[in-house]
């Protein structure tokens, strides 16, 4: 008695396929991000001109351009002292200590 003959969905195969490879088109060449954001910026209508030019003004901007880009770098020292506060403040809920008793400095 010949066996039974198989529908191709129902094969089971074991063999190595051919390994598959994807062609990718090359990326468009694009200006750097300076540019870029340079373009955005006008695109979207940036306005220096009400800008008050003083020494305050500058450093408030250069602090704020500091801490933007630190705050990547420490963020693994924050998230450890996070970690030790909410530690430190559960153990004070739990020993009952209420800083509202303390005189204010």
């Amino acid at each position: 008695m010949a066996a039974p003959k198989v529908k191709k969905s129902e094969e089971i195969n074991y063999e190595k396929l051919p390994e598959i490879k994807h062609m990718f088109r090359e990326p468009e060449k694009r200006p750097s991000q300076v540019v870029s954001d340079a373009f955005t910026w006008l695109r979207v209508g940036i306005n220096f001109g009400n800008m008050p030019v003083s020494p305050w003004v500058i450093a408030f901007h250069a602090g704020l351009t500091e801490l933007l880009g630190n705050t990547f770098r420490v963020i693994s020292f924050k998230s450890g002292t996070g970690i030790i506060d909410e530690v430190v403040n559960k153990c004070d809920s739990m020993c009952g200590v209420n800083y509202s008793e303390f005189e204010e400095c």
